[in-house]
C-alpha cells in the first residue's frame, strides 16, 4: 500500500493557486475552502498518518557502520575543494600581483599599473564564485539524470583540468591559465558543494542524517585551514591530495534512491548486519510515488507545492552568507588591526579561527542529532549568538577608537578578538552547517536536486555579493558595518523561530505537514487565495455584466 501521507502530498495540485476551479457558479455554496490542508484529502486521519509515519521511522532508522562511516567521510573530501580554493589566494596575493606583471610584460610588452594588476588579482579569486553559481545550477539536471555517484565521478575530471591549467600557468608565463583554471574549479565547487549534502543526506539512516550531514561543513572548514598553510610556498597546483582523494570515489556505495541492482546490494553493505529488507521496501515504494510524479522543473519549484519549503531553504542558505562570515573570514587581520591589535597578533589571531570553526563543527555534528538537542536549536542559539556578538565587536572596535587611554585601547582590543572569535563558534554551532543538509530535508526524491541546486546558486550569489560589497562598505562605515550583518542575522532568527520546523528524526511527509500547519504558511495561503478569488470573481462578473465590476 502506497504510503498516505505521500500519496496526498504527491496528488496536491496547488490548493491556492486556481479558486475558479471550484468555483462553479455565483451562488455556490462552498467558493472556496480557505483552511482546506491537502494532506488530509483522501480521508486518511492524523493518527492514522502518525501511526505509518512512526513505523516508517523505525524502518528507516540504522547503525554507523564501516562502510557508511567510509562513504561519508569519502564523499566529504570533495568539499575540501571548496574551502581549499577559497583560502588559499589569501596569503600568496602580494606574490602573486608581482608575477602577473611580469607575465603580463612577457605577453603583451606593456607594464601594467597596480590598478591594473588590482583588478586582474580581484578578477582571479571573484571568478570562482562565479564559476559556481553555474555549477550550482546544472546540478540538480546532472544528479537527477546521471545519479549521485556518477556525478561525483565525472567532476573530478574537472579537478585534474584546473589543476593543469594552474599547475603549468608558473611554467608557461600565462597569467590566464590561473583564471581559467579557477573558473573550471569554481564550477566543479559548486557541484560539489550541491551534490555532497544530498549524497550524505540520502544514504545515511533517519537518525544519522544531521551527523553525517555536517561532514561537509567540516571538511570545508579544514580545508580553509589548510589552505592558509600551504598556500604560500606552493600556489601553483598544490592539489596532489585533493586528486589523491578524488580516487575514492570510485568505491562509493550508490545511492539508496536509485534502486537498481547495484543500489539493492549497496544498501546492504551500508547497513551493515541490519534486516533492510522494510527499509527497502518503503524506499521502494516511495520511488514509485516519485516516478508516476511528472519530473519537476525549476519553474515548478515556485508554483505553490514547493514554494514555501524552498523559501525556508533559500533564506537559511542565503543568511549562512549574509551573516558575515566571508567578512569576518576573508578581512579577520585588517579587522584585528582596526581593533588595534599591533606587530603578529592580527595574524596569529587570525590562524587561530580556522582551529575554532573546525573543532566548533565537529561538537556540531555530535550534537545536531543528540537527544538533547536538534536543528532548530543549533540554528536559534547560534544566530542569537552571531546577532549579539557583532554588536558588542562594534562597540568594542567604536571603543579601541575613540578611547585616549591606551591601555583602555588594548583591552577593547582584545574585547574585540574575543567577539570575532565568540561569532565564529555561533556560526558553527548553528547557520554554517545545518542549512547544507537541511535544505534536502524539506523535499521529495523527485525535487530533492532541484531544490539543491536552488539552494546552492543562492550560496554562491551571496558569497559573490559578499566579497564585492564589504571592502566598500568597510570603507564608508567601518565598523558600524556588522551592524547589517547583526540585523540580518536578527531577522533570520525571527524567520526560524515563526516557520523553520524541526526536521531530526522526521520522515519528508512529516516535515511537509509541519510546514503546512504553521500558521504562517496558513496566513500566507489565505491571503493569497482570498486576492486571486477577487480577481477570479470580479473577472467572471465583469464577462457576465458587460464589463462592470461586482461590489464586493
Amino acid at each position: 500500500m502506497e504510503n498516505s501521507s505521500v500519496k496526498a502530498w504527491s496528488e496536491q495540485d496547488d490548493s491556492e493557486s486556481s479558486p475558479s476551479d471550484v468555483i462553479q457558479n455565483e451562488h455556490s455554496e462552498s467558493v472556496i475552502n480557505l483552511e482546506s490542508d491537502p494532506l488530509t484529502n483522501d480521508g486518511i486521519s492524523f493518527d492514522e498518518m502518525d501511526a505509518e509515519d512512526e513505523e516508517g521511522k523505525k524502518v528507516l532508522q540504522g547503525r554507523m557502520t564501516c562502510c557508511l562511516l567510509f562513504a561519508s567521510i569519502a564523499a566529504s573530501l570533495s568539499s575540501l575543494q571548496y574551502g581549499y580554493h577559497l583560502g588559499v589566494v589569501n596569503s600568496p596575493a602580494s606574490i602573486m600581483k608581482d608575477w602577473y606583471k611580469v607575465s603580463f610584460f612577457r605577453l603583451h610588452g606593456v607594464h601594467i599599473s597596480d590598478t591594473m594588476t588590482d583588478v586582474l588579482w580581484a578578477t582571479s579569486v571573484s571568478i570562482y564564485a562565479f564559476g559556481a553559481i553555474f555549477g550550482g545550477l546544472v546540478t540538480g539536471w546532472l544528479a537527477d539524470n546521471i545519479g549521485r555517484k556518477k556525478t561525483l565521478l565525472l567532476n573530478n575530471i574537472l579537478v585534474f583540468v584546473s589543476t593543469a591549467l594552474t599547475s603549468s600557468a608558473k611554467y608557461v608565463d600565462v597569467l590566464y591559465l590561473i583564471i581559467i583554471g579557477r573558473l573550471i574549479i569554481g564550477f566543479n565547487c559548486g557541484i560539489n558543494s550541491n551534490l555532497v549534502p544530498l549524497y550524505l543526506t540520502e544514504i545515511a539512516p533517519i537518525n544519522y542524517r544531521g551527523t553525517v550531514g555536517t561532514l561537509h561543513q567540516l571538511a570545508i572548514v579544514f580545508s580553509i585551514g589548510a589552505a592558509l598553510v600551504m598556500g604560500l610556498p606552493y600556489i601553483f597546483g598544490n592539489e596532489l591530495l585533493c586528486l589523491c582523494f578524488s580516487l575514492l570515489h570510485w568505491f562509493l556505495p550508490s545511492c539508496n534512491c536509485c534502486l537498481s541492482l547495484f543500489a539493492e546490494k549497496d544498501l546492504r553493505r551500508l547497513r551493515g548486519k541490519c534486516d533492510v529488507s522494510k527499509e527497502l521496501a518503503k524506499i521502494k515504494e516511495e520511488a514509485a510515488v516519485a516516478k508516476a510524479q511528472p519530473k519537476v522543473s525549476y519553474c515548478d519549484m515556485f508554483r505553490a507545492k514547493y514554494r514555501w519549503p524552498l523559501a525556508i531553504a533559500l533564506i537559511l542558505v542565503i543568511s549562512r552568507q549574509l551573516a558575515g562570515i566571508n567578512a569576518i573570514s576573508f578581512y579577520s587581520t585588517s579587522i584585528f588591526d582596526q581593533a588595534g591589535l599591533k606587530g603578529k597578533l592580527p595574524a596569529l589571531a587570525s590562524a587561530g579561527l580556522g582551529v575554532v570553526m573546525v573543532l566548533v563543527t565537529i561538537f556540531s555534528a555530535f550534537m545536531v542529532d543528540s537527544k538533547c538537542c536538534g536543528r532548530r536549536p543549533l540554528l536559534l542559539s547560534g544566530l542569537a549568538g552571531c546577532c549579539l556578538s557583532l554588536v558588542l565587536l562594534t562597540v568594542s572596535m567604536s571603543f579601541a577608537k575613540s578611547l585616549e587611554s591606551i591601555v583602555l585601547q588594548t583591552w577593547a582590543g582584545y574585547c574585540s578578538v574575543a567577539f570575532v572569535v565568540l561569532f565564529i563558534i555561533m556560526w558553527s554551532w548553528g547557520i554554517g552547517p545545518v542549512p547544507w543538509f537541511y535544505v534536502t530535508e524539506l523535499f521529495h526524491y523527485n525535487a530533492r536536486g532541484r531544490a539543491s541546486s536552488l539552494a546552492s546558486m543562492s550560496n554562491w550569489t551571496s558569497t559573490f555579493i559578499i566579497g564585492l560589497s564589504y571592502p566598500p562598505l568597510n570603507d564608508w562605515l567601518r565598523q558600524y558595518t556588522f551592524l547589517i550583518y547583526a540585523a540580518i542575522s536578527a531577522a533570520t532568527f525571527v524567520f526560524t523561530l515563526l516557520a523553520v520546523p524541526e526536521t531530526k528524526g522526521k520522515t519528508t511527509d512529516e516535515i511537509l505537514h509541519e510546514i503546512k500547519s504553521n500558521p504562517l504558511h496558513k496566513v500566507a495561503t489565505r491571503f493569497k487565495n482570498k486576492e486571486r478569488l477577487m480577481l477570479d470573481v470580479g473577472g467572471s462578473a465583469g464577462r457576465k455584466g458587460g464589463g462592470k465590476q461586482p461590489k464586493l
